[in-house]
């Protein structure tokens, strides 16, 4: 009996050592789990600052988008108002280059019907 005394103490002795293991690995693995959910909290804010940060950059790249777009669209318009003003401007220098031919032609008819003109069979006169 003794012996078997024994035997159940031994035996007491392993299962409270085991229920003490059991104990200190829950606690252990409590704290670990705690540890993992403090990491997971942390992760999801840098994921939402993230999001946020990317909706952020994505509205930035529209606007830059909208922009470059009215500036591509105000080149082109500032594009053909040049090309039409440099016809305009041809257009002119065209026309006065005509107005000076004609003016010179009425020059040389006003010359000859003037008593100024010298033909080539009348002498010039003075008028005094």
């Amino acid at each position: 009996m003794f012996l078997q005394l024994r035997d159940l103490e031994s035996e007491l002795d392993e299962e409270r050592k085991a229920k003490v293991n059991a104990v200190n690995s829950k606690k252990k693995i409590e704290m670990d789990i705690a540890d993992l959910e403090e990491q997971l909290e942390g992760a999801n804010r840098v994921k939402e600052d993230g999001l946020r940060q990317l909706k952020k950059y994505q509205q930035q790249v529209k606007d830059i988008q909208r922009d470059l777009d009215e500036a591509r669209h105000a080149r082109d318009e500032i594009s053909e108002q040049a090309k039409e003003n440099e016809r305009k401007a041809k257009q002119l220098e065209a026309d006065y280059l005509q107005m000076q031919e004609v003016r010179s032609g009425k020059r040389f008819l006003w010359a000859r019907d003037s008593q100024w003109y010298q033909s080539p069979t009348k002498k010039h006169t003075d008028c005094s």
